[in-house]
């Protein structure tokens, strides 16, 4: 019989052999209200179209950003760290520019995107029957997505051993997530050893 402290055992060693990579972050922050249209005069390269969208998106170190004339802020960047210093260096402008927020307004980050190489194929055809709630159609992608109920996340499995994680709002809880999938992977036989 597993017990618990196995569980945790065997997730702390695959945890640690785990190179998850974040290749994608949505995070927001809100601030007072904005005049988008002075904004976008006095930010170079911001893209501000009224009659097509209702937001300014101003570019910085590769990050997105799409602020609403509310104060809403929406962020889309590589990786955590860089979604940090980006913000700041906006907040820093906006400033510089006159506009009025609190002194550190809080960043919420909705979801991290994360990959990783297990280093094992994945049998997708069997795993596409015996997990549930997964969607898998080979002539048209070349993966699986499985909804896992806990924790809650979705996966993209792909032949060669990528797994794509979306739904956590952190590395760490993305290296879990995997984790548990990987364990459940291994349980049901639905790994196997690359040629």
């Amino acid at each position: 019989m597993i017990t618990k402290k196995d569980k945790k055992d065997v997730n702390e060693r695959v945890s640690s052999t785990l190179k998850v990579d974040v290749f994608n972050v949505f995070a927001t922050m809100r601030i007072g209200s904005i005049d988008l249209q002075r904004l976008a005069a006095k930010i170079n390269g911001s893209v501000y179209e009224p009659e097509t969208s209702p937001s300014l998106d101003v570019k910085i170190e590769k990050c997105l950003f799409r602020m609403h004339s509310s104060g809403s802020i929406i962020i889309f960047g590589a990786n955590e760290e860089r979604v940090k210093s980006s913000s700041d260096r906006l907040l820093k402008t906006l400033r510089e520019l006159g506009v009025t927020f609190d002194l550190k307004p809080k960043l919420f980050t909705h979801n991290v995107a994360t990959m990783c190489k297990i280093g094992k194929r994945i049998r997708l055809w069997k795993a596409s029957y015996i997990l549930g709630d997964t969607t898998y159609n080979p002539e048209k992608y070349s993966s699986l997505v499985y909804k896992m109920k806990e924790p809650s996340v979705t996966f993209q499995l792909f032949p060669d051993g990528t797994i794509v994680c979306l739904g956590v709002r952190d590395k760490r809880k993305a290296i879990e997530a995997i984790s548990a999938l990987i364990r459940e992977l291994e349980d049901l036989g639905l790994l196997e050893r690359m040629p």
